[in-house]
């Protein structure tokens, strides 16, 4: 529930910055939101993704504040959280999104595998998939 709550922080945040927001709160509001459930999902340690879950809306928050760098390390260790709980559409979300903010001939076989992965499960649209889990990220 933290983790749809940040999301939904994030797609607000979004909608401000194109002056399309309808939620009704302030770009302060919103990035309070998202920080605060980031900061509630990585006390649950005793769940194997919550680390993951976590990077995951503070690499996100990066991205929308200009900090590829940043995101790009967040993702990262949220990409291998997600490997290490078996989550592997997380997985391939995350690795989409890395590879979007990355270059390189590694990145870009990650983002062939994270594809295939997604075909696999029947994700039609793999960059709305990773939209979902991660706004602003993909080339929506």
């Amino acid at each position: 529930m933290r983790f749809i709550r940040a999301r939904g922080a994030l797609k607000g945040l979004i909608a401000q910055r194109q002056g399309t927001n309808s939620f009704g709160l302030d770009e302060k509001s919103l990035l309070k939101i998202a920080k605060t459930e980031a900061a509630a999902i990585a006390r649950f340690k005793r769940l194997p993704f919550s680390a993951a879950f976590c990077d995951t809306i503070l690499g996100t928050l990066s991205h929308l504040e200009g900090n590829v760098d940043e995101a790009t390390q967040r993702l990262k260790a949220a990409h291998k959280g997600f490997g290490a709980a078996g989550m592997k559409l997380h997985r391939a979300a995350t690795a989409l999104h890395i590879a979007r903010l990355s270059s390189g001939s590694v990145i870009l076989h990650q983002s062939d595998q994270a594809q295939q992965v997604m075909q696999d499960e029947k994700i039609k649209d793999a960059d709305r998939f990773a939209d979902m889990l991660s706004p602003g990220i993909s080339p929506w």
